[in-house]
């Protein structure tokens, strides 16, 4: 370490001092670079300093034929014959030196580099050195640890032997008239604990528990669940409860569950829904269908869609009206195309219905929202939007209007004054209680036509849904295939 460290500090002043000498030479100033041909460390380079050598007698020549050139012209006058020869001498001497500063340039900026790397190498070889150093050091220190833990046990083991050694003389020392009469044994069974009773005791205490925490969870949820939930709640059983369906099939059939599966226990569900809306009248069956839910996420639009496919495939004229203008879901589901819809048309830029058939449901039109307006709720309390649900009444046996949720905006409010029948969607183990109640009274207040709650999202294999169907699982089981396969 001292020899490297010695070695770096001397590579680190050559490179200073070389470096020195390159600026001074990129310079170009003859007189500073004569000045330089006395330094030490610059002498070790031969060339150099030979060079700042030359340099600094050509400065001296120079300086004599100045002043010679100077003494004569005072002297003689400027019509002097060596004049001439004089100017001829001095300008050879600066052409020199001129010549000489070239070169010394490129022998500083070479020196300068070698230095450069030489430092380089010698500062390599001392980080190595310092990392075997630091090795050793750390080495040395364990093993100063290693030998205190050694003299320590040491000092301990002899402590003890010392002690042992004692003990047993004092052992030796001692006498007893004890007689041992009947030797300690071990009983067969412990005292304590107790296993029967602790198990006893930690049954009743689980079951305490368990049922503590079920009937808090149950106190503190206040979702809605069951059927019976929707009856407490409103005092009217549900129109109809719809079955879970997998988010995967949703997206594989675009919302379409009718012509995925005729026979899904969703379809089913469904029709039972649509039979039930058809008899809410007595006298005419409803034409203008609104469908909404409490909040967001709760399986509105996949519902209304089927229901208005269900219409269509019964030989029905159907149109579905995706009316939430604010966040449409029936175009974006049906991959349908971006164009105008229903804001278009109550805005007045749109004079032609931009309906889209479905060529598997060839009775089925489908109006979509259109590009989201400034003021949803102005355009469906307009005039226009009256009057272009009673031209729909005209043209078609069905109009379900699918629209936004009631709690957020009061667009469905306002297309409730308008509707037929009022269809409110509930998703079981989502909407809370407090949402289905407000929902509820909101639409109720004011209106004579028929409001229905649909509970979706049911499990089938929960209880409430085998009390309202009489079956569980994902199937309809009230068909020939199935009886066939029950028979077996």
């Amino acid at each position: 370490m001292q020899q490297t460290t010695a070695a770096l500090s001397l590579a680190e002043q050559n490179r200073i001092v070389r470096g020195a000498v390159a600026k001074a030479a990129e310079t170009g100033d003859a007189e500073m670079l004569s000045s330089l041909a006395g330094n030490a460390m610059v002498g070790t380079s031969s060339m150099i300093g030979n060079s700042l050598s030359l340099i600094q007698g050509l400065r001296a020549q120079e300086a004599t034929e100045e002043a010679a050139l100077r003494e004569a012209q005072v002297k003689f006058g400027p019509q002097y014959p060596r004049l001439a020869e004089m100017r001829g001498n001095l300008l050879g001497i600066k052409q020199s030196i001129r010549s000489e500063v070239d070169r010394i340039k490129g022998r500083a900026e070479s020196d300068f580099q070698i230095a450069n790397n030489a430092e380089q190498l010698v500062k390599q070889t001392y980080e190595k050195a310092k990392k075997e150093a630091d090795v050793v050091n750390d080495k040395a220190i364990e093993f100063v640890i290693v030998r205190q833990e050694a003299e320590d046990s040491r000092l301990l083991y002899e402590d003890l032997l010392k002690h042992l050694k004692e003990a047993g003389v004092m052992e030796g020392l001692k006498a007893t008239n004890v007689t041992v009469v009947d030797p300690g044994r071990a009983p067969s069974k412990p005292k304590v604990p107790n296993i029967p009773v602790y198990m006893g005791l930690a049954l009743v205490g689980g079951w305490v528990l368990g049922c503590g925490g079920a009937f808090l969870a149950h106190t503190l949820d206040n979702k809605i669940g069951t059927v019976t939930d929707i009856e407490d709640l409103t005092g009217q059983a549900p129109l109809g409860v719809l079955p879970a369906v997998p988010a995967a099939q949703v997206a594989q059939s675009k919302g379409l569950l009718v012509l995925a599966d005729t026979t899904s226990t969703y379809i089913e569900a469904l029709r039972s829904i649509r039979t039930s809306l058809l008899l809410s009248q007595s006298d005419t069956p409803p034409k203008l269908i609104l469908v909404t839910s409490s909040i967001a996420g709760e399986g509105k639009s996949l519902c209304s869609l089927n229901l208005a496919s269900l219409f269509a495939q019964s030989g029905k004229r159907t149109l579905i009206i995706d009316t939430d203008l604010r966040r449409s879901m029936i175009g974006r589901r049906l991959e349908l195309p971006p164009g105008p819809g229903l804001s278009e048309i109550l805005v007045g830029q749109q004079g032609v219905f931009p309906t889209h058939p479905l060529p598997d449901l060839p009775n089925l039109d489908i109006l979509t929202a259109g590009r989201r307006p400034p003021n949803p709720t102005d355009l469906l309390e307009s005039e226009a939007m009256r009057k272009l649900l009673v031209k729909f009444r005209e043209e078609y046996d069905f109009v379900v209007l699918d629209s936004a949720p009631v709690l957020p905006v009061t667009d469905s409010v306002t297309l409730n004054t308008l509707a037929d029948v009022t269809l409110l969607v509930v998703r079981s183990r989502i909407t809370e209680r407090p949402q289905v109640t407000r929902s509820y009274s909101i639409l109720k207040a004011g209106q004579k036509h028929f409001v229905g709650i649909i509970l979706n999202g049911l499990s089938t294999s929960d209880s409430s849904y085998y009390g309202y169907y009489g079956y569980r699982g994902d199937a309809y089981p009230y068909s020939e295939d199935n009886n066939v396969q029950a028979k077996k």
